[in-house]
């Protein structure tokens, strides 16, 4: 006879950890995908596919049974302002050096390394 195992991992949103509901002694892992888990917290990490799996062992009445779901996780889109470039003569290369102290959105970060750019096919002539 097999248990009944519902699995929800509660409505969409943004990253950060969630936490999965289930009832029993469950325990949880990561199949596949940009993600941890300690406990019953699953910290997604990255953009991509998800796949949990959530497991009930087996008891005296039923046998064990796990049940699997898959979360997609979309890459947060990237705005960098404050950031300038020195006219770049034409060398025959599409390529450039971008220096400067720049923002992502919602983050901040420093630079002082330079950055290549290549803005190949990002140009007419």
């Amino acid at each position: 006879m097999w248990q009944d195992l519902p699995f929800s991992t509660g409505p969409a949103r943004g990253a950060g950890p969630l936490r999965p509901s289930v009832t029993g002694n469950i325990t949880y892992s990561v199949e596949l995908g940009p993600a941890t888990i300690e406990g019953n917290t699953v910290t997604l990490t990255g953009a991509g596919n998800v796949i949990l799996r959530a497991t009930k062992a087996a008891n005296d009445d039923y046998n064990a049974k796990f049940v699997e779901t898959t979360i997609t996780v979309n890459p947060k889109p990237v705005t960098i302002t404050g950031v300038t470039a020195d006219n770049k003569v034409y060398d025959g290369t599409p390529n450039a050096s971008i220096l400067g102290t720049g923002e992502i959105v919602g983050r901040k970060f420093h630079y002082n390394t330079p950055i290549n750019w290549n803005f190949n096919n990002h140009f007419t002539i």
